[in-house]
C-alpha cells in the first residue's frame, strides 16, 4: 500500500496537477506557437530544397551536393541534440543579434532545420493514388544515385498500391469474412529487388511512432479528452467525439459511416509526377492541412 501512495502522490496528486496546470497550458500554447510557425517556414525551405536538388546539369553539382549533405546531417541528428546545440551552443559563441535571440526563437530554428531535411527527398504513397511502379522505381533509383550515402527512402502508407497490384491476403477468415492482409511495404520491396537487385529494408513505422514517452503535450491532450468525455458522460450527452477544432478543443459529432473515409484531395495535396507532397499554397489551412469536407 505504501508503494501504491507514492505512485499516486508522486503521478496523480490532485494538488499538484491543479498547481502545474498554468504552467502546462502556457508550454502547450508555446509548443503550439512554435509549430505553426515552423511548419510554415518548413514548407518554403523544403520546397527551395526540393528546387535546388532537382537542378539539372553540372553546373548545379555543387548545389545539389550540398543540399544532399543539409539532408543527411540534419535527418540524421536527434532533434534534441540539435536544440541543445543551437539553444546552447550559439549565444556561447557571442555573436551580434544572433547569440541574444530567444529561448523561442532558437526552437523554431531547431524544428525548422531538422523537419526540411526529412520533409526533403522522401517518395510517398498513398491510397488515393496508384503510383507507376517503373517510374517509382527509376525516381528512388535516381534519389540513390544522387545521394553520397548511397540510399534513398520511399514512404508507404497504408492501403497504399500501384497500378496492377493485387493486395494479398492469409490466414482464416474473421466474424465479418475479412482476412489479414500482406504488408505492401514487403511487395514493394521484393519488386524493387526482381527490377534492379538492390539491397532494400523494410521499417515499421507503427513502432517508431509508437516508442518513446509521450511528452507533456501528449499528456495534456489526453488527460483533457478523457475529462471531456466524462462531462459529456454525466450530461447524458452521446453520439459525440473529442476532437481539437480551429485549435479549440470541442465535442462533435461521430462522422456518419456513410461518408466513407477522408481522402487526400490530388489536385492541391499531391504531387502525381514526382510523388511527393505539394509544398505550395497553403496560406489559410489549419496546423494539419486539413479541408472542408
Amino acid at each position: 500500500m505504501h508503494a501504491v501512495h507514492q505512485v499516486w502522490h508522486a503521478f496523480f496528486n490532485p494538488y499538484s496537477f491543479t498547481k502545474a496546470m498554468p504552467d502546462i497550458w502556457a508550454g502547450f500554447q508555446i509548443n503550439l506557437r512554435i509549430m505553426v510557425i515552423a511548419e510554415a517556414l518548413v514548407l518554403v525551405l523544403a520546397l527551395g530544397l526540393a528546387i535546388v536538388r532537382g537542378l539539372p546539369g553540372p553546373a548545379a553539382k555543387p548545389l545539389r551536393a550540398l543540399a544532399i549533405v543539409y539532408t543527411d546531417f540534419f535527418r540524421g541528428t536527434p532533434l534534441i541534440l540539435v536544440a541543445y546545440v543551437i539553444a546552447l551552443g550559439i549565444p556561447s559563441l557571442k555573436l551580434a543579434v544572433i547569440s541574444y535571440q530567444s529561448l523561442f526563437v532558437y526552437g523554431i530554428v531547431s524544428l525548422t532545420l531538422v523537419y526540411t531535411a526529412y520533409v526533403t527527398g522522401v517518395r510517398c504513397c498513398i491510397p488515393e493514388y496508384k503510383v507507376d511502379l517503373k517510374h517509382l522505381i527509376d525516381l528512388l533509383l535516381q534519389d540513390k544515385r544522387n545521394n553520397p550515402s548511397n540510399y534513398s527512402l520511399a514512404i508507404l502508407s497504408e492501403g497504399a498500391e500501384w497500378q496492377g497490384y493485387t493486395v494479398r491476403e492469409y490466414g482464416e477468415a474473421d466474424a465479418f469474412g475479412h482476412r489479414k492482409k500482406m504488408s505492401v511495404a514487403e511487395d514493394l520491396s521484393d519488386e524493387i529487388k526482381r527490377a534492379t537487385g538492390e539491397e532494400t529494408v523494410v521499417s515499421d513505422l507503427t513502432y517508431d511512432l509508437r516508442s518513446g514517452s509521450p511528452d507533456f503535450v501528449d499528456r495534456l491532450v489526453a488527460f483533457t479528452f478523457a475529462g471531456m468525455a466524462m462531462d459529456a458522460l454525466q450530461e447524458g450527452n452521446s453520439g459525440l467525439m473529442t476532437a481539437i477544432n480551429e485549435g479549440r478543443y470541442a465535442m462533435v459529432t461521430i462522422p456518419d459511416p456513410k461518408l466513407g473515409p477522408r481522402k487526400v484531395d490530388i489536385g492541391s495535396m499531391y504531387n502525381i509526377d514526382r510523388y511527393r507532397p505539394k509544398y505550395d499554397h497553403k496560406l489559410g489551412l489549419p496546423i494539419f492541412l486539413t479541408r472542408p469536407q
